[in-house]
């Protein structure tokens, strides 16, 4: 009775007492109730929601620092014969703009024949779900009948890509051992002068006549097949013809790949060793003033015969590249003809016996299957094209018409036309999401959030880096317009627009349950009971929702909020 009677003990009483109502009053509450931002923007609460689609946009948030603008190089993801070139040094070019093409003419095919085929896909599951009509079997028939056709087109092309591709590559090999024949002879020419040299001045006896005379003896060995002619004369070089000589010779007699390859292969060995043999000839006063002339227009005969060989060898491996991509495409060409038809035919099969539920779902994935081609068709024939990432200058363009561009090694060069860009690290979870050429908003932290500026990212680091010990990994953005206010050394907050999906499946992300490595929601069931269903989740959007890809279905209804376990 004492304690309440002192004043301050009732005041601690109430205060304590105050707050242990509160607390009840805020953690009492329910929390099985699940607040929804519907596609109108309302809130509604409610024990539970029925599954329905929203679009939903994924963004990658990074901080990076401004720089200044750098030079951006360029090159094909697949290489191929240059087939237009659209600019040339100094000249302005906006983003999107196309600045050099290769040859795509066999992709371009196989992207009019998927897109064919997911027309004719589309049509299908119509059908399906309709019922099957007198004049929807009469469309069933002539998607059978233009894919026989689609099947045979492919066939053909895929004939005169192989006979193209033989025949490119026995012009190559054709051009090689051309250059060989050329090649060997220069070689037995140039021993012919250093023997002239080696005998005009009696150096068989000295230090340097035995160097000229071993490095000689090597050369006539490879060259012409004939060991100890260190010291011989012309009279007994010249009925020589073994060797890397010999082997071309043969080649020529019998021109295979294989041969060719091999006498190549000896020819440019021989001839390195002729030039051995020509620079152990010390320049000094002995030598005639003809003399040094005509050794030196021999050596730079062998070097640039040298630089022949090695030219054509390499145009034979560039073309094998080539063939081999030309003949993949067409060969997946006239594969994935030869399944339109099949698909073509199980329709009308379908149109005739009726459709099951089961069939109508085989059928939309046929769908997605056939609009899968299309985007592979797509990202084949953006390998063959180099767009501009942004807007700027062209500094530097190695391409010309008709030459062989080989993949990833740069041949267009530009300048940024803005004056500062961005340089940032992602994390090794969100640089897979991150692409060439997407887009982002920026804002600057002198100018708060209400001051948003354009971006677009123009390379990513294929290196990692370690960054307050993580991994990350260089992502560098340009601004769309070059605007005063943005300073060298201020701080930018990125939000990159990595995927934007329309009408997709949708959670609250509250909503998913975690179990290791699995993904898990609460259904109501009925009759006040649940169900926890796995699913599997697409990207996050940026309103707080989560793509479902499957476990769910329409209509299904989220009991409450999941907790992480």
């Amino acid at each position: 009775m004492k304690f309440f009677k002192n004043p301050i003990n009732i005041l601690i009483i109430a205060v304590v007492l105050g707050l242990a109502i509160g607390s009840y009053a805020y953690f009492g509450v329910s929390k099985s109730h699940l607040t929804l931002t519907g596609l109108t923007g309302s809130k509604q609460t409610s024990n539970d929601t029925t599954i329905k689609r929203m679009d939903l946009t994924e963004e990658v948030d990074v901080s990076g620092e401004i720089k200044p603008s750098q030079n951006i190089d360029l090159a094909f993801e697949r290489g191929g014969k240059v087939s237009a070139v659209h600019v040339a040094v100094g000249d302005k070019v906006k983003a999107g703009q196309t600045l050099v093409t290769v040859e795509n003419s066999e992709y371009s095919a196989l992207l009019l024949q998927a897109q064919a085929n997911v027309n004719a896909q589309e049509a299908k599951l119509t059908e399906l779900k309709n019922g099957t009509r007198p004049e929807e079997m009469q469309v069933q028939q002539t998607n059978v009948a233009n894919a026989n056709q689609a099947v045979s087109e492919a066939e053909k092309n895929l004939e005169t890509t192989q006979d193209k591709a033989t025949a490119s590559l026995a012009d190559a090999y054709n051009n090689s051992i051309s250059v060989d024949q050329d090649a060997v002879e220069a070689g037995k020419s140039a021993l012919y002068t250093l023997t002239d040299i080696q005998y005009a001045h009696q150096w068989q006896a000295n230090q340097v006549g035995i160097n000229i005379t071993n490095s000689k003896a090597a050369a006539v060995q490879e060259l012409l097949g004939t060991s100890n002619a260190g010291d011989w004369i012309k009279d007994y070089l010249s009925p020589l013809n073994g060797g890397a000589y010999g082997q071309v010779q043969s080649a020529v007699a019998n021109p295979t790949n294989e041969n060719i390859d091999a006498a190549s292969q000896s020819a440019l060995s021989a001839l390195r060793k002729v030039k051995l043999a020509l620079d152990s000839i010390t320049i000094s006063d002995d030598l005639s003033a003809a003399e040094k002339t005509n050794l030196d227009l021999v050596k730079n005969n062998i070097n640039a015969k040298i630089t022949s060989v090695t030219t054509k060898q390499n145009a034979i491996e560039v073309q094998k590249m080539t063939n081999a991509s030309s003949i993949t495409a067409a060969q997946t060409g006239l594969t994935n003809a030869k399944s339109a038809l099949a698909n073509a035919q199980n329709g009308l099969n379908i149109g005739k016996a009726g459709a099951s539920s089961e069939e109508i779902q085989a059928q939309e994935a046929q769908v997605q299957a056939a609009q899968a081609s299309v985007k592979d068709a797509q990202s084949q024939i953006s390998k063959t094209i180099i767009n501009a990432p942004i807007d700027g200058t062209i500094s530097k363009v190695d391409a010309k018409l008709g030459e062989i561009a080989p993949p990833d090694t740069p041949i267009i060069s530009m300048m940024s036309a803005g004056k500062f860009q961005i340089e940032t690290h992602v994390s090794e979870n969100d640089i897979v999401k991150i692409k060439l050429g997407e887009t982002a908003n920026v804002t600057i932290d002198a100018y708060g959030n209400d001051t948003i500026f354009a971006a677009t990212v123009t390379n990513i680091d294929p290196a990692e880096t370690i960054v307050n010990g993580g991994l990350t990994y260089k992502v560098t953005l340009q601004f769309t317009l070059d605007d005063d206010r943005i300073k060298s050394g201020m701080t930018a907050n990125v939000k990159i627009l990595t995927e934007d999906k329309k009408n997709v499946m949708a959670v609250p992300e509250g909503t998913i349950i975690t179990k290791g490595a699995d993904k898990f929601v609460l259904l109501d069931t009925g009759n006040a009971s649940s169900e926890e269903r796995k699913v599997i989740v697409g990207i996050q959007g940026t309103n707080g929702y989560v793509e479902i890809v499957s476990g769910l279905n329409d209509g299904d209804k989220l009991l409450n909020f999941g907790n992480n376990q």
